[in-house]
């Protein structure tokens, strides 16, 4: 079984699927994909737009017999962008954490300062939830090996992009990323699919690297972790 865990297939909360034609046909995709279990993230922002927990409940609902019947199990979330009053949002349920666990996928400016980075997850692990940095590859400030070895020591947890792992670096055409996933420093896999029309899901070849390495079962054992809300 594989389980995404950052995605935005509900229609018309965010940038992700637009219609509910559309969500059901990622859903198919997505089964046929092998992926049996979703957890639906869309952007949840400082000023209120995009996700609201009333949008996400209630779009849940709406898709649940097409998600049925595509034979994907659907679970609840919010890829929330991190400002100061985010731990209290997530305390209060304003913010929704992944499956209704401990787990929060969190997103960042693109430049933000490592020091501002260590910063915010402190601050959402010292409120009792365990936060993950949404598709780690994006921030410059991991880039940097000290940085992310740092982040690694603290504790905290790196998802990663299914499509960053198939795309070519260079002359040598290496990927970076995957040795971060042979040395054990990423510890979950998502889509970030946007539906059919923006970053369609397209996994097999980053699934058959996973496999063929024997990395595929850990990073379903921690992604099924999430939804039984086990550390």
């Amino acid at each position: 079984m594989l389980i995404d865990i950052h995605s935005h297939l509900l229609p018309g909360i965010d940038d992700g699927a637009q219609t509910a034609e559309e969500a059901a046909q990622a859903l198919r995709v997505a089964k046929r994909q092998g992926i049996e279990a979703m957890i639906l993230t869309p952007h949840f922002y400082p000023d209120g737009s995009g996700a609201t927990r009333e949008k996400v409940l209630s779009g849940i609902a709406a898709l649940e017999a097409t998600a049925r019947e595509a034979g994907v199990r659907l679970y609840p979330g919010m890829e929330c962008f991190y400002h100061t009053k985010l731990p209290a949002q997530l305390e209060s349920g304003q913010a929704l954490t992944l499956a209704g666990s401990r787990y929060a996928l969190v997103e960042f400016s693109e430049d933000i300062a490592f020091s501002g980075m260590l910063y915010a997850l402190n601050s959402i692990s010292e409120s009792g939830f365990v936060p993950i940095v949404a598709h780690y590859e994006r921030y410059r400030c991991l880039m940097n090996r000290t940085n992310l070895a740092r982040l690694k020591r603290e504790g905290y947890l790196l998802q990663i992009n299914f499509d960053t792992l198939q795309r070519v670096y260079g002359v040598l055409r290496r990927n970076p990323f995957l040795r971060h996933l042979s040395e054990g420093l990423v510890d979950f896999l998502g889509s970030d699919t946007h539906g059919t029309h923006f970053r369609p899901l397209r996994i097999g070849p980053s699934v058959d690297w996973l496999r063929e390495r024997k990395l595929l079962d850990g990073m379903n054992g921690r992604a099924e972790k999430i939804l039984r809300d086990e550390y």
